[in-house]
């Protein structure tokens, strides 16, 4: 029952070897922040290919060298995980811009293991099914499925994953 469906592990394509974000210069002062930030496009293309990412549904972040996990949900899948990368490189670089919430354990995570993870899609909502639902009814189905796998995986315990509720 919680196999995942038509989940692919980029095995061959890590984070820590593209570069990501462009930032106005007033986000950082920091130059080692803009030395790693000139092929965002192909390096996030081929981690999140288009067709593949950008749906509803469920995604697991997982930690290469301690095996650590993160399961999040999302109206598409693509952009949350932009935004989890995009919070590392700021996690990393800009020390003004941290912030205290559940997203930031997993921006810290992959900023502190030089980016070293792999992205997964545990489980796709159809955009037919997602068309038919209101922004608010889709949110909760995200909500459940999302508990679903986080039991699934116990990945809210401490030494198995980033997820902080059960």
């Amino acid at each position: 029952m919680f196999k995942p469906i038509r989940s692919r592990i980029f095995n061959n394509v890590s984070a820590r070897n593209f570069n990501w974000f462009k930032f106005p210069s007033s986000s950082t002062s920091n130059p080692l922040f803009y030395k790693h930030l000139d092929l965002y496009t192909d390096g996030f293309n081929k981690i999140c290919p288009y067709k593949e990412f950008s749906h509803p549904g469920i995604y697991k972040i997982t930690n290469r060298k301690n095996g650590m996990m993160y399961i999040g949900m999302s109206l598409d899948i693509r952009k949350r995980i932009k935004q989890h990368i995009r919070d590392a490189f700021l996690y990393r670089y800009d020390k003004s811009s941290r912030q205290h919430d559940d997203s930031s354990v997993v921006s810290q995570a992959v900023a502190e293991n030089d980016f070293d993870f792999d992205y997964e899609i545990l489980e796709k909502i159809p955009l037919i099914k997602a068309r038919t639902l209101t922004t608010a009814q889709l949110k909760k189905l995200l909500r459940e499925k999302e508990r679903e796998w986080i039991m699934n995986y116990k990945s809210y315990e401490r030494n198995v994953g980033y997820n902080q509720v059960k």
